[in-house]
C-alpha cells in the first residue's frame, strides 16, 4: 500500500513538473515572439526614412548590392533610376523648410503611386530619390530580346509617369500652390560583364541624371548605350 502511495505521489510530482515545464515553454515562446516583434519593428523603423516613408540610403545600398549580386549569379536584368527635385533649394529658401518637407512627402507619394510592389524605393539623400527595378519576368527568358525590350520600355514608362504626374500636379501647403518638377536619370544591366558593380551602376544612373539637368530639367535621360538590343 505504501509503495502505491509513493508511486502516486511521484506521478503527481511529475505531473506538476510537466505543468511547470509547459508554462515555462509557453511564457518563453510568448516572450520570444514579443522580442522578435520588437526587433522587426525596430528594423522597419531603421530602414524607413521618417519623413517620406521610403527606404533609407543605408537600406537602399544593401538592397542594391543584393540585386547586383543576383544579376551576377542569375543574369537577371536590373535597372536603377536616380531622381532629383528641380530647384529644391529655391523652394526651401523662399518658402521655408516646412514647405520643403511637404514637397518631399508629396513627391514620395507620386513615386509610390507610379511604381510596382517589386520596386525598391528610397530617399537617397536630401531631395534625391532612387528606385531599383528588378527584372520580374521568367529567368529563362532574360536572354530573349523581346523581354529585354519590354523591360527597357517599362523603365521608360515608369520614369515618364513619375515625371509627368509631378509636372501636372500642384503641391499645396497653406496658401501656397506650387509647381514642382523632377529630373530623372536611368541605367541598367542586362548582360554580364567584368566591370559589373553597384558603384558603376550608380555612376551611370547619376551621370544621366545630371544630363537631364543640363538639358533643361524636368526630363528623363536613360543610358541606352549598354543595350544594343536588335
Amino acid at each position: 500500500m505504501a509503495r502505491y502511495k509513493a508511486i502516486s505521489l511521484s506521478l503527481r510530482f511529475l505531473y506538476i513538473l510537466l505543468i511547470i515545464a509547459l508554462m515555462t515553454i509557453l511564457l518563453y515562446n510568448e516572450y520570444s515572439a514579443k522580442m522578435r516583434l520588437d526587433r522587426d519593428i525596430a528594423e522597419i523603423k531603421a530602414s524607413n526614412d521618417g519623413l517620406t516613408g521610403l527606404y533609407t540610403h543605408e537600406y537602399f545600398m544593401r538592397a542594391l548590392n543584393v540585386e547586383v549580386e543576383r544579376f551576377r549569379i542569375y543574369n537577371t536584368p536590373i535597372a536603377l533610376l536616380m531622381l532629383d527635385i528641380d530647384g529644391f533649394k529655391r523652394f526651401n529658401d523662399e518658402y521655408g523648410n516646412q514647405v520643403g518637407d511637404k514637397i518631399l512627402q508629396e513627391v514620395s507619394k507620386i513615386i509610390k503611386l507610379n511604381t510596382s510592389a517589386t520596386d525598391i524605393l528610397a530617399r537617397y539623400g536630401g531631395e534625391e530619390f532612387a528606385i531599383i527595378m528588378p527584372y520580374t519576368g521568367r529567368p529563362d527568358r532574360t536572354g530573349d530580346n523581346k523581354h529585354l525590350r519590354d523591360f527597357v520600355r517599362e523603365i521608360r514608362e515608369v520614369a515618364g509617369r513619375i515625371r509627368w504626374n509631378l509636372e501636372v500636379s500642384r503641391i499645396e501647403y497653406m496658401s501656397y500652390r506650387l509647381k514642382v518638377t523632377i529630373s530623372i536619370g536611368a541605367a541598367y544591366y542586362y548582360r554580364k560583364n567584368g566591370n559589373l558593380s553597384s558603384s558603376v551602376l550608380l555612376h551611370r544612373a547619376d551621370a544621366f541624371l545630371y544630363k537631364a539637368k543640363r538639358l533643361g530639367k524636368n526630363k528623363v535621360c536613360i543610358d541606352y548605350g549598354a543595350a544594343n538590343i536588335p
